[in-house]
């Protein structure tokens, strides 16, 4: 886990302790469910960017779970999992 940012280790932690999960929602915010939002602008208090998810997946700690489809058939990912380590 040493070549792991700070970032990537805080989201790892913040998904561990909401049930080993991070969702994502409209705008490309990584957050976990329930989070609250900020009164000013609606974006939740804690957040991280789609590349530290993709970071994480792509480096095995974390699995895409959901998806949601597009209008042309595609699909993005919109839940992530913790691996079991």
């Amino acid at each position: 886990m040493d070549t792991l940012s700070r970032t990537m280790k805080n989201a790892l932690a913040v998904a561990r302790q909401h049930d080993d999960r991070l969702v994502r929602l409209p705008g490309g915010f990584w957050t976990y469910e329930g989070c609250e939002r900020s009164v000013n602008n609606g974006y939740p208090t804690w957040s991280v960017g789609t590349s530290t998810v993709n970071s994480l997946v792509k480096r095995g700690l974390m699995t895409y779970i959901g998806f949601k489809e597009r209008d042309d058939g595609t699909a993005f990912p919109i839940c992530a999992s913790v691996n079991a380590t």
